[in-house]
């Protein structure tokens, strides 16, 4: 299984969603991130695609696409595949990813 850590901005926003957006968004990492991991392949490039120009991805959990969140995806020294949650929000977030 993956592991995950997050940024004190992430935890800020993500507690500024309500409670059925909060849901969804793990709902959806679940889905479309983790058991694509767990089963060898990759999450799918439409919701889930590195930024261009920088060494962050996109993640686009909201079925309207009005909600993203950002994150590094990188091995660590163990060799355990690892995201860290760096933004969650609007388009807002894209004034520092």
């Amino acid at each position: 299984m993956p592991h995950y850590s997050w940024l004190p901005m992430f935890m800020q926003e993500f507690k500024r969603l309500s409670a059925e957006q909060q849901q969804a968004f793990l709902d959806a990492v679940r889905r479309y991130i983790i058991a694509p991991l767990l089963s060898g392949g990759q999450p799918p490039s439409n919701i889930f695609h590195k930024m261009s120009g920088y060494d962050i991805y996109e993640f686009r959990w909201d079925k309207s696409g009005r909600f993203r969140a950002t994150c590094r995806l990188f091995v660590n020294t163990a060799g355990e595949t690892e995201i860290e949650w760096r933004r969650i929000g609007g388009h807002e977030i894209y004034q520092r990813p």
